[in-house]
């Protein structure tokens, strides 16, 4: 594990606080990678093979 670096992702949710509905979703890897969505799925694929999370307005 000498050569390991570990990943990171940082995401921020915006959600309507009147119907819980998904405005907007959107998120930067480390690698530079870049994710810009509403939806659920595609977030989660977005996610696969991260180490870390970081985010803001999460739930």
């Amino acid at each position: 594990m000498k050569n390991y670096k570990p990943s990171i992702v940082y995401i921020d949710l915006e959600i309507d606080p009147g119907n819980g509905q998904i405005l907007d979703m959107g998120g930067v890897k480390d690698s530079g990678d870049q994710f810009h969505s509403t939806s659920p799925k595609c977030l989660k694929e977005f996610l696969q093979n991260v180490d870390y999370l970081c985010g803001h307005n999460l739930i």
